[in-house]
């Protein structure tokens, strides 16, 4: 399945649980003659706080997805945080097993 499938059935499913969650795009973008990143490198496709007010990190990948360096040092900063979750996706089941 691809990446942006998984996203969308993510988002679809984040939508009718508790919490709050965002869509982060990562892109830079052009104002007058400069430019501006709208995340810093790593920042995971989705975040947020699920009903227990944890800070939820998902990082959706497809089958043959790998992180790159700065997701994997987001992530470890996520897990050594006691009030982190941080999920790498490669099926919505991998998001609905932690989160329901």
């Amino acid at each position: 399945m691809k990446e942006s499938e998984i996203m969308r059935q993510i988002l679809e499913y984040l939508k009718h649980i508790n919490g709050r969650y965002f869509r982060i795009n990562t892109e830079l973008t052009q104002v007058g003659g400069r430019y501006f990143k709208s995340a810093p490198r790593g920042t995971p496709n989705i975040i947020g706080f699920n009903g227990k007010g944890y800070f939820v990190s998902i990082e959706v990948k497809g089958p043959a997805g790998r992180m790159s360096p700065e997701q994997e040092d987001f992530r470890e900063s996520v897990n050594l945080s006691s009030n982190g979750i941080h999920i790498i996706a490669r099926k919505i089941e991998d998001v609905t097993d932690v989160l329901r």
